[in-house]
Protein backbone atom coordinates (compact mmCIF):
# COMPACT_ATOMS: atom_id res chain seq x y z
CA UNK A 1 0.00 0.00 0.00
CA UNK A 2 2.71 2.24 0.34
CA UNK A 3 4.32 2.40 -2.88
CA UNK A 4 0.48 2.18 -4.32
CA UNK A 5 0.28 5.92 -1.99
CA UNK A 6 3.68 6.80 -3.22
CA UNK A 7 2.57 6.46 -7.29
CA UNK A 8 -0.27 8.16 -6.87
CA UNK A 9 1.43 10.96 -5.28
CA UNK A 10 4.00 10.82 -7.76
CA UNK A 11 0.93 10.62 -10.70
CA UNK A 12 -0.50 13.95 -8.83
CA UNK A 13 2.41 16.41 -8.97
CA UNK A 14 3.48 15.04 -11.97
CA UNK A 15 -0.10 15.67 -13.36
CA UNK A 16 0.24 19.23 -11.90
CA UNK A 17 3.72 19.97 -13.51
CA UNK A 18 2.37 19.20 -16.55
CA UNK A 19 -0.75 21.19 -15.99
CA UNK A 20 0.82 24.18 -15.01
CA UNK A 21 4.06 24.11 -17.53
CA UNK A 22 6.45 23.51 -14.66
CA UNK A 23 7.99 20.29 -15.92
CA UNK A 24 11.04 20.53 -17.25
CA UNK A 25 12.13 18.18 -20.51
CA UNK A 26 15.57 17.48 -20.73
CA UNK A 27 16.37 16.06 -23.73
CA UNK A 28 19.37 13.87 -24.73
CA UNK A 29 20.31 11.46 -27.68
CA UNK A 30 19.49 7.61 -26.08
CA UNK A 31 19.44 4.47 -27.76
CA UNK A 32 16.24 2.57 -28.00
CA UNK A 33 18.07 -0.52 -26.90
CA UNK A 34 17.97 0.40 -23.58
CA UNK A 35 14.53 1.49 -23.72
CA UNK A 36 14.08 -2.36 -24.62
CA UNK A 37 16.00 -3.89 -22.18
CA UNK A 38 14.73 -1.87 -19.83
CA UNK A 39 11.08 -2.77 -20.08
CA UNK A 40 11.81 -6.67 -20.77
CA UNK A 41 14.09 -6.46 -17.37
CA UNK A 42 11.12 -4.63 -15.51
CA UNK A 43 7.84 -6.36 -16.46
CA UNK A 44 9.18 -10.45 -17.87
CA UNK A 45 8.67 -11.86 -14.28
CA UNK A 46 5.15 -10.23 -13.96
CA UNK A 47 4.64 -11.57 -17.53
CA UNK A 48 5.42 -15.18 -16.47
CA UNK A 49 3.66 -14.71 -13.05
CA UNK A 50 0.45 -14.32 -15.31
CA UNK A 51 1.07 -16.85 -18.12
CA UNK A 52 1.49 -13.89 -20.52
CA UNK A 53 3.35 -14.48 -23.74
CA UNK A 54 5.72 -10.90 -23.89
CA UNK A 55 7.74 -9.57 -26.24
CA UNK A 56 9.62 -6.60 -26.87
CA UNK A 57 10.95 -5.70 -30.12
CA UNK A 58 12.93 -2.62 -32.37
CA UNK A 59 12.17 -2.85 -35.88
CA UNK A 60 15.37 -2.87 -38.57
CA UNK A 61 14.04 0.38 -40.11
CA UNK A 62 13.81 2.09 -36.80
CA UNK A 63 16.60 4.36 -35.70
CA UNK A 64 19.48 3.59 -33.00
CA UNK A 65 19.37 6.75 -31.18
CA UNK A 66 16.60 9.32 -30.53
CA UNK A 67 16.93 12.24 -29.25
CA UNK A 68 13.90 13.02 -26.31
CA UNK A 69 13.68 12.99 -22.38
CA UNK A 70 14.62 9.71 -21.55
CA UNK A 71 12.75 9.45 -18.24
CA UNK A 72 9.74 10.62 -19.64
CA UNK A 73 9.69 8.48 -22.66
CA UNK A 74 10.03 6.09 -20.09
CA UNK A 75 7.05 6.53 -17.84
CA UNK A 76 5.11 6.87 -20.90
CA UNK A 77 5.82 3.52 -21.71
CA UNK A 78 6.18 2.01 -18.68
CA UNK A 79 2.69 3.07 -17.90
CA UNK A 80 1.51 1.49 -21.03
CA UNK A 81 2.92 -2.14 -20.38
CA UNK A 82 1.47 -1.57 -16.88
CA UNK A 83 -1.78 -1.07 -18.09
CA UNK A 84 -1.49 -3.93 -20.49
CA UNK A 85 -0.09 -6.48 -17.42
CA UNK A 86 -3.19 -5.02 -15.45
CA UNK A 87 -5.95 -5.73 -18.10
CA UNK A 88 -5.00 -8.65 -19.68
CA UNK A 89 -5.52 -11.93 -18.00
CA UNK A 90 -4.80 -14.35 -20.75
CA UNK A 91 -2.79 -14.26 -24.17
CA UNK A 92 -0.12 -11.37 -24.56
CA UNK A 93 1.84 -8.45 -24.31
CA UNK A 94 3.71 -6.48 -26.96
CA UNK A 95 5.93 -3.65 -27.23
CA UNK A 96 7.17 -2.88 -30.77
CA UNK A 97 9.99 0.13 -31.33
CA UNK A 98 8.88 1.36 -35.52
CA UNK A 99 9.75 4.23 -37.89
CA UNK A 100 6.95 5.81 -39.73
CA UNK A 101 7.20 8.24 -42.63
CA UNK A 102 4.67 11.03 -43.08
CA UNK A 103 3.94 13.55 -45.63
CA UNK A 104 3.08 17.15 -44.45
CA UNK A 105 2.30 20.17 -46.80
CA UNK A 106 3.93 22.52 -44.30
CA UNK A 107 6.83 20.44 -43.54
CA UNK A 108 7.54 18.08 -46.36
CA UNK A 109 8.67 14.38 -45.08
CA UNK A 110 9.27 13.62 -41.14
CA UNK A 111 10.20 10.55 -39.57
CA UNK A 112 8.60 9.66 -36.50
CA UNK A 113 9.50 6.57 -33.89
CA UNK A 114 6.28 4.87 -32.96
CA UNK A 115 6.40 2.66 -29.84
CA UNK A 116 3.52 0.46 -29.75
CA UNK A 117 2.14 -1.42 -26.51
CA UNK A 118 -0.33 -4.36 -27.72
CA UNK A 119 -2.67 -6.55 -25.47
CA UNK A 120 -5.13 -8.80 -25.63
CA UNK A 121 -6.96 -8.03 -22.78
CA UNK A 122 -10.39 -6.35 -21.84
CA UNK A 123 -10.40 -3.86 -24.12
CA UNK A 124 -12.22 -0.60 -24.85
CA UNK A 125 -14.87 0.34 -26.63
CA UNK A 126 -14.76 3.08 -29.15
CA UNK A 127 -17.64 5.26 -27.22
CA UNK A 128 -14.80 5.07 -24.01
CA UNK A 129 -11.62 5.42 -25.74
CA UNK A 130 -11.29 9.36 -25.15
CA UNK A 131 -12.62 8.87 -21.46
CA UNK A 132 -9.69 6.76 -20.52
CA UNK A 133 -7.37 10.16 -21.28
CA UNK A 134 -9.43 12.12 -18.81
CA UNK A 135 -7.92 12.93 -15.54
CA UNK A 136 -9.32 10.64 -12.57
CA UNK A 137 -12.04 9.24 -14.81
CA UNK A 138 -12.54 5.14 -15.36
CA UNK A 139 -14.56 3.29 -17.82
CA UNK A 140 -16.33 1.17 -14.98
CA UNK A 141 -16.44 1.38 -11.12
CA UNK A 142 -16.90 -2.41 -11.01
CA UNK A 143 -13.84 -2.41 -13.05
CA UNK A 144 -12.22 0.29 -10.98
CA UNK A 145 -12.71 -2.94 -7.94
CA UNK A 146 -11.32 -5.45 -9.85
CA UNK A 147 -8.33 -3.84 -11.08
CA UNK A 148 -7.77 -1.28 -8.96
CA UNK A 149 -6.26 2.19 -10.35
CA UNK A 150 -5.89 6.17 -9.92
CA UNK A 151 -7.75 6.97 -13.48
CA UNK A 152 -4.27 9.12 -13.66
CA UNK A 153 -1.75 7.02 -15.73
CA UNK A 154 -2.96 8.03 -19.38
CA UNK A 155 -3.77 11.39 -18.36
CA UNK A 156 -0.17 12.11 -17.12
CA UNK A 157 1.04 9.93 -20.17
CA UNK A 158 -0.92 12.26 -22.66
CA UNK A 159 0.30 15.38 -21.30
CA UNK A 160 3.87 14.18 -21.62
CA UNK A 161 3.65 12.88 -24.93
CA UNK A 162 3.20 16.39 -25.90
CA UNK A 163 5.86 17.78 -23.77
CA UNK A 164 8.02 15.57 -25.62
CA UNK A 165 6.06 16.89 -29.11
CA UNK A 166 3.95 13.43 -29.73
CA UNK A 167 0.90 11.88 -29.14
CA UNK A 168 -0.92 9.18 -28.34
CA UNK A 169 -2.82 7.09 -30.92
CA UNK A 170 -5.75 4.47 -29.14
CA UNK A 171 -6.87 1.40 -31.17
CA UNK A 172 -9.04 -1.19 -29.27
CA UNK A 173 -12.26 -3.27 -29.58
CA UNK A 174 -13.83 -4.32 -26.62
CA UNK A 175 -13.49 -7.89 -25.73
CA UNK A 176 -10.37 -8.16 -27.81
CA UNK A 177 -7.84 -5.78 -26.36
CA UNK A 178 -5.96 -2.72 -27.25
CA UNK A 179 -3.15 -1.17 -28.38
CA UNK A 180 -1.47 2.33 -27.26
CA UNK A 181 0.89 4.26 -29.63
CA UNK A 182 3.16 6.83 -28.62
CA UNK A 183 4.25 8.77 -32.07
CA UNK A 184 7.38 11.25 -31.52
Amino acid sequence: SGKDLLNLINDILDLSKVESGKLDIIPAKGYLSNVANMLKKTFQTQMDKKNLAYTVTIDKTCPELIETDQLRLEQIIKNFVSNALKFTEQGSVSVRFSRLAERRKDEGSVQRVAISVSDTGVGISKQDQQIVFETFKQLDSSLNKIYKGTGLGLSVSRGLSVLLGGNIELESVKGRGSQFTLLL
